[in-house]
């Protein structure tokens, strides 16, 4: 798998949030399999406020993959909550391949719609595609984009949204679709079973994506990143699997359960 492919997926599996209940805690881990094989593994703890969100996640290539694309990446997020919604403060990315290490911090300033970044290194645009000052302006990051369609599924009962993403290195348009309610059947001993929401997952690239890639499918279809969300308390909805059709196969990242720890604050 190549370093473009590795990276989307762990971009998409720390992106992984929740819709919850307020001033709580919640740990959790993923691992990705790409058919029988494991391939990565990420974790993330969440803490939310009845105003505030932060988020801290790592990502870790596993296997034979660790042996010839050996990836290490880690995420922090700091959000407003605001009457349900949810606004970006700050994301910092960083990344290691190849024993070279790629970071960016981005700024969203309250009630400004100007967004600022510091990155090292700069991007190449001989490799990559220019980002455009109108994509990163009222844009959110893919974690903040993430628990908003996580709280109109519980709002509603339906996935959808349609979200400006920017993560400091690439911007893009994120749609969810709805596919309705489907029984997940456990296929690993730490899997998830149970009812879950079927979600389709498409993203639009609009800069800073890779001008030659043999990863890009330029005919994408709704079906082809499929996340599903379970409801694992009444006001907690967390996405259970996901699954990401490619063309060496499919690509599949668990919730390992026993992973999950849930805390809340007394009173609540």
């Amino acid at each position: 798998m190549k370093k473009t492919s590795l990276a989307s997926i762990f971009i998409t599996c720390m992106s992984l949030g929740t819709a919850h209940a307020s001033s709580s805690e919640l740990a959790l881990s993923y691992e990705v399999q790409w058919g029988n094989m494991k391939v990565a593994y990420g974790a993330a703890t969440w803490v939310f406020g009845d105003r505030t969100v932060t988020m801290a996640g790592t990502a870790t290539t596993l296997g034979a993959v660790d042996t010839f694309r050996k990836y290490r990446g880690s995420v922090k997020l700091e959000a407003d909550a605001i009457g349900g919604l949810y606004q970006p403060k700050s994301l910092i990315i960083e990344g290691d391949y190849k024993k070279r290490r790629k970071l960016a911090s981005t700024v969203w300033k309250k009630g400004e719609s100007t967004v600022f970044t510091t990155r090292q290194p700069e991007i190449d645009l001989k490799k990559v595609y220019p980002l455009q000052a109108q994509q990163i302006d009222n844009s959110i990051d893919p974690l903040t984009a993430m628990l908003n369609a996580l709280s109109h599924l519980r709002l509603t009962g339906q996935c959808g949204g349609v979200y400006n993403i920017y993560d400091g290195l690439r911007t893009a348009t994120l749609t969810f679709h709805d596919f309705g309610k489907t029984f997940l059947a456990s296929d690993r001993p730490t899997a998830f079973e149970g009812q879950t929401w079927r979600c389709g997952v498409t993203s639009t690239p609009t800069g800073g994506h890779r001008i030659k890639s043999r990863w890009r499918n330029e005919d994408q279809k709704i079906d082809d990143v499929v996340v599903y969300v379970a409801a694992l308390k009444p006001d907690l909805f967390v996405p259970v699997r996901m699954e990401i059709k490619t063309m060496v196969g499919k690509v599949t990242t668990r919730l390992v359960m026993p992973s999950l720890s849930f805390k809340q604050a007394e009173g609540e």
